[in-house]
């Protein structure tokens, strides 16, 4: 059965599994090394709460928050509002993004793909692929493992199946832990990867 998010979201059980209430520590590294051109467009694709792109709005990117869940772009809203900043959020599913071509300089997934069959995932690629401009790049982090069946884990071999070469640079596939202030679950054995685009 496919997760509800606008009732994860409306109920709160996300705070029990996924919430993260600062800044991940790989986006601010990003930030910090000047991975993120200046002036960039940054699409937080499947952001959820919105703490990732609240902090990079705080830096002075424009950032576009993408989700499913109008709930989700809600609390967006509300994190920005707080912050000070202007976020863009978007409703609408990673695999037909409601957005431009070639209209983001980079790109932030922590737990979209993971959340997606492969066929989707393909399709999530090829949006990618289309809303990139050349050179833009891709963190993507997700589960290394599928957690009883909750995950389609991130691999090298899934990564070079989902995003063709023609398209995509993409580096090494390395494992982390991914930290939130999630109540049942707040590290997570995952893997990390940057692409880039073609």
């Amino acid at each position: 059965m496919a997760l509800d998010w606008d009732e994860a979201y409306r109920t709160g059980e996300y705070r029990k599994h996924w919430d993260y209430g600062q800044a991940s520590q790989e986006v601010a590294a990003c930030a910090a090394l000047g991975v993120f051109p200046p002036g960039a467009v940054i699409l937080d694709a499947g952001c959820g709460s919105g703490s990732d792109a609240v902090y990079l709005a705080a830096l002075g990117f424009r950032v576009k928050a993408l989700d499913v869940s109008g709930t989700a772009l809600a609390l967006v809203r509300e994190k920005a509002s707080r912050a000070g900043v202007t976020v863009e959020t978007v409703e609408g599913s990673a695999t037909k993004m409601p957005l431009a071509d070639r209209s983001v300089d980079f790109a932030l997934d922590r737990g979209l793909l993971h959340n997606l069959p492969d066929a989707e995932g393909s399709a999530y690629a090829g949006e990618l692929a289309r809303v990139l401009r050349p050179g833009g790049g891709i963190l993507l982090r997700g589960a290394r493992s599928s957690y009883g069946g909750h995950f389609h884990p991130i691999t090298a071999e899934r990564i070079r199946a989902t995003f063709p070469e023609r398209s995509f640079a993409i580096g090494p596939v390395v494992p982390i832990t991914l930290l939130s202030d999630a109540e049942q679950d707040p590290t997570l054995d995952a893997a990390m990867v940057a692409l880039r685009r073609k």
